[in-house]
């Protein structure tokens, strides 16, 4: 892979992203772009729900979620990472994701900004 296989990588991230979570989502920012023989990494930011900053790490195949509190604090939205190309339903994986940040927004912010769909 070259740095221009790492933007294609993260330009396809970013549209399945901006598909599942439509308005919920703002300006997806990519970053920190290395694509050595042993390192190929990539991170979007972006703000979920008008509530939270939300970064995407990718590295070496495998990919998180992270609610970030502050640059050295972030809270993870998955148990473990997941392996990037074993992702097969990007549609259930994002929805998976959506779930548990909704679980994390107040069910009164959600409700008024039309955004209620997964919290029980």
């Amino acid at each position: 892979m070259q740095i221009n296989d790492m933007l294609e990588l993260a330009r396809e991230t970013r549209k399945q992203i901006r598909k599942v979570f439509g308005e919920r989502v703002d300006t997806i920012t990519g970053y920190d772009y290395v694509d050595e023989t042993s390192h190929q990494t990539f991170k979007l930011d972006f703000e979920a729900y008008d509530y939270f900053a939300i970064e995407f790490d990718y590295e070496n195949d495998l990919c998180e979620f992270f609610i970030v509190l502050t640059k050295e604090v972030k809270i993870s939205l998955t148990k473990e990472p997941t392996v990037y190309s074993q992702i097969t339903d990007w549609d259930a994986y994002l929805t998976e994701i959506m779930k548990e940040i909704e679980l994390r927004i107040p069910e009164k912010y959600l409700k008024a900004k039309g955004w209620l769909c997964y919290k029980e």
